[in-house]
Order: C-alpha cells, then structure tokens, then sequence
C-alpha cells in the first residue's frame, strides 16, 4: 500500500477523535459539543465502513498485534471489534439473506420474507438482528468464524470498554454521556450506510449495491463498490473496478436508504 492509501485509511478516525477532543472543552452540553457530537458520530461511519473494515479483512492474526489494536479499535466503535469481525464475517458468507446478522430483511408473522422498514432498521440498531446475541455467537461457531479465542478477545475489549467508560466519568460526566452519544448516533449512520448498500430488494438477487459515480470513490476509497467488494473480498479497496453488470443505487450508501424504490438491477 502506498503512503496515499494509509493517509486514506486513517483520515476518518483521526476527523472521529478530533471532533470528540472538542467536547472536552465546555464544561456543560451547548451547541459546541452538540456539533461535535454529530460531526464525530457522522465521522464514526465512515471510521467503520473503511477504516475498521479494512482492519478485518487484513489485520494480521497475532496476538500481540492484534489483541492491542482490536482494543483500540473498539474504543472508537463503541462495540468490541472482534465482535464486529465475527458478524461481517457472518455478512459474508450470508450476504443480506435471513441468516446475515445485519440483513435487511426479516420473516413475518406467517412466514414470509419481507423488507425490514428503513427507519426502524436505523434507529432502533441495536434490536433489529434477525437472530439473538447467543444464537450468532453459536452460529458462527457452527459455521467457522468464530473460535474460544474470538470469544476471549471480545470479552477482554469489552471489559477494556468498561475501564474506558471509568475514565470518562472522572473526567466528566458530559464527556461520558457525549461519548455514548456519539456511538449511538454514529451506529445508526452504519445502519443506514449499510442499509444503502443491501436495499431489501429481489432477495438473495444481488450481494450488495454499488454507487459508481468516481467522485465519491475517490474521496471515500472505492467505499461505493461494494457489490464489487463482496464479489472480491480479498482485493484491497484500491484494487476494486466497477463490475460491468450489477445493481446501483442512486445516492450515498448512506441516504440511499430514503430512496431505496429508485435502486436499479
């Protein structure tokens, strides 16, 4: 990877901490720290959708590396990050269908499959999974992307989280009910990103849906190919061309949610 790509990678998380750094300086909840708040968790969506990401798909399996870095990377996603390497893994081998911990759809009442509401899918992030917390941990070791050691570095980020969550509270409680509110807000702008790249739409049709257009790609590393990203999961961002048939959208990933009639096969 070149110089250019890293600068790319860590630009968003670094815009995350410095928009969180700016609600360190009131004393109280005002318009500053609400500014950075959003900006922050505006910042956190696109820390996650490139940066923490790539992190999965190519960090290297050692411990020492790994176990320090998964810690970091989980104080600035909120959640523990080998948490969210098992469900992206999970997002993988499913690809939006029922079994996919994210996916867009849902089975009704009398069995049958239909698209989860959009605002339902974002606001209310935390419960929308189509399976429980101790079932997708299960599963997952059914289906081999999870392992004793997985669940030992989940459990040790999350206890981390804790320790972090100590140390903002003696620092502020603003500081600590901003930094909760950022992750939240910052996950129901994931929701809505991933919304946009799984419009619920002809089932089990498409892997995801792309948005072309080479201004955004060239600012937000080729993050809009994203059918392209799960036909080719193994290609760095960098290394990812525009399939020449596959499903569109029309706007960002991250409102194309608000348009989701307008998809294209």
């Amino acid at each position: 990877m070149s110089v250019s790509n890293y600068i790319h990678l860590f630009l968003f998380p670094c815009i995350q901490l410095g928009f969180f750094g700016l609600v360190l300086i009131p004393e109280e909840f005002g318009v500053l720290t609400i500014c950075a708040v959003l900006l922050g968790a505006l910042a956190l969506n696109f820390t996650l959708h490139i940066f923490i990401h790539h992190m999965v798909h190519f960090l290297p399996k050692r411990t020492l590396i790994e176990l320090p870095l998964g810690i970091a990377f989980s104080w600035l996603i909120g959640i523990p990050f080998h948490y969210y390497t098992m469900s992206h893994w999970n997002h993988h081998k499913h690809n939006n269908q029922e079994k996919d911990f994210t996916s867009t759809w849902r089975r009704d009442k009398q069995g049958v499959l239909r698209p989860k509401p959009f605002l339902i899918y974002t606001i209310f992030w935390p419960f929308v999974s189509n399976t429980s917390l101790k079932n997708q941990f299960a599963q997952s070791k059914v289906e081999g992307y999870n392992s004793r050691r997985n669940e030992l570095f989940i459990g040790i980020e999350f206890l981390v989280n804790l320790l972090l969550y100590a140390l903002l509270v003696r620092i502020s409680l603003v500081v600590l009910c901003a930094y909760f509110l950022m992750i939240y807000v910052g996950w129901v702008f994931i929701s809505a990103h991933n919304y946009g790249q799984h419009i619920p739409k002809a089932y089990a049709k498409f892997k995801g849906f792309s948005f072309s257009p080479s201004w955004y790609n060239r600012l937000f590393a080729n993050n809009g190919l994203h059918e392209e990203h799960h036909e080719t999961p193994q290609l760095t961002y960098w290394k990812l061309s525009k399939l020449e048939q596959g499903a569109e959208v029309q706007h960002p990933h991250l409102v194309a949610g608000f348009f989701h009639h307008k998809a294209k096969e």
